[in-house]
């Protein structure tokens, strides 16, 4: 059975360096983590030393090279320019990375207007043109609460921990309510 990997992009990066403080989440994490070079550059400026933090299950990637990424992210860049490069980068992974092969993944994103880009995609027809795509569904994308559900429900993080994490997430500066806060708490439901 092939492993889902996880492209994280810097908001669940910096969520989990500054926010989840009680816990190192990406060592236990039972998926491949993926993230880009862009998204580097930008964690480094608030933590130099957050790769190490990650150790081996973090690959960096830096697909610049290919011609489809530099004219997706050109075109995403322009007609999003509310998009941060982090977010744009780690969705273009995903996307030609994964998406278009067939390989199992989930894009990992706290940014609301990513996750509305995202869903309105398949209505971009210069997006579809660029891409040589006739639509686009299906896409795989989720939040950092939905990784910490999926690693709780795999028994990578233990009761008590996700109770630590509750804690930090409530001093943090993330918007989350109450009602997300108990479904963390609800290992197998939703």
């Amino acid at each position: 059975m092939e492993v889902t990997t996880k492209i994280l992009d810097n908001t669940v990066i910096s969520s989990f360096i500054k926010e989840i403080t009680s816990i190192k989440i990406i060592p236990r994490c039972p998926y491949k983590i993926v993230t880009s070079r862009e998204v580097c550059k930008e964690c480094e400026k608030f933590d130099k030393k957050f790769v190490k933090q990650f150790g081996s299950n973090l690959l960096i990637l830096n697909p610049t090279d290919n011609n489809l990424y530099s004219t997706l992210f050109s075109y995403l860049e322009s007609r999003y320019p509310y998009l941060h490069g982090g977010e744009i980068s780690t969705f273009l992974l995903a996307f030609l990375g994964f998406y278009l092969k067939g390989k199992c993944y989930y894009f990992i994103t706290d940014d609301k207007k990513m996750h509305k880009v995202v869903s309105n995609l398949n209505s971009d027809n210069l997006f579809l043109k660029i891409a040589n795509i006739k639509k686009f569904d299906d896409f795989r994308i989720s939040w950092t609460i939905g990784l910490l559900k999926r690693m709780y429900a795999k028994d990578k993080i233990n009761k008590m921990e996700i109770e630590l994490i509750i804690e930090d997430l409530k001093k943090s500066t993330f918007f989350i309510t109450e009602e997300i806060l108990n479904s963390l708490r609800n290992k197998n439901g939703p």
